[in-house]
């Protein structure tokens, strides 16, 4: 009996004319694939990465020159605590 039922299901079915003009999926959103693809950036982001780099290239290069142990110790010098006075160190008056 289901061997009955499964066969004339598939005659229906296979019988059956497609709906031809039917939309399927067509308001789904595809968002374009990029495997081993770059897309090209737009022009205002080349301009802007270029004058950030310039800038950080300034940057570096005028510190470099104008404050080179900053940038090569890491750090200010450290200060000399034998020059700070009583005073500064909140050392009462004898």
């Amino acid at each position: 009996m289901l061997i009955s039922r499964g066969v004339q299901l598939l005659k229906t079915v296979s019988h059956r004319k497609p709906v031809k003009g039917a939309l399927i999926n067509s308001n789904q959103i595809r968002l374009e694939w990029m495997y081993r693809e770059v897309k090209h950036p737009p022009a205002r982001d080349k301009i802007l990465s270029e004058i950030c780099g310039a800038v950080l290239w300034w940057w570096v290069l005028w510190n470099l020159w104008h404050d080179w142990r900053v940038l090569v110790e890491g750090h200010l010098p450290a200060p000399i605590p034998e020059h700070w006075t009583d005073e500064e160190l909140g050392i009462p008056p004898e």
